[in-house]
């Protein structure tokens, strides 16, 4: 049985379950957060924030969102943009139809004919 991780935060030993109850977000958002050498303290404390670079998994920039949309409009793939960017096809398509960072794509024409 695997033995859970012990984590001290501010004077108090708990696992990382424990801590995830008190701070309300899940046991795997933490537990990714050490797992990319953030500190204890803002792996605990920083409040999930589930949009933009922002988020722990974030591969894009919000500028690079706005650049894709551009790009596109522009007449590049969604292959092109793809691997340019190094993410993948389905990615790409996600921002276009808005399906994804749409706190950016919201804000960004619709199509082509109103881009002009």
């Amino acid at each position: 049985m695997k033995k859970p991780r012990i984590l001290f935060y501010q004077g108090e030993l708990k696992t990382i379950g424990e801590w995830s109850k008190i701070r309300g977000f899940s046991k795997t958002l933490i537990y990714k957060r050490l797992m990319r050498n953030w500190p204890v303290e803002k792996a605990i404390s920083e409040r999930e924030c589930s949009r933009g670079e922002r988020h722990y998994s974030a591969k894009l920039k919000d500028y690079q969102v706005i650049k894709i949309v551009e790009a596109h409009f522009l007449g590049l793939t969604f292959e092109d943009l793809a691997e340019k960017y190094e993410v993948s096809t389905n990615t790409i398509r996600k921002i276009i139809n808005g399906q994804s960072w749409k706190h950016i794509t919201n804000i960004l024409p619709k199509n082509k004919e109103t881009s002009t």
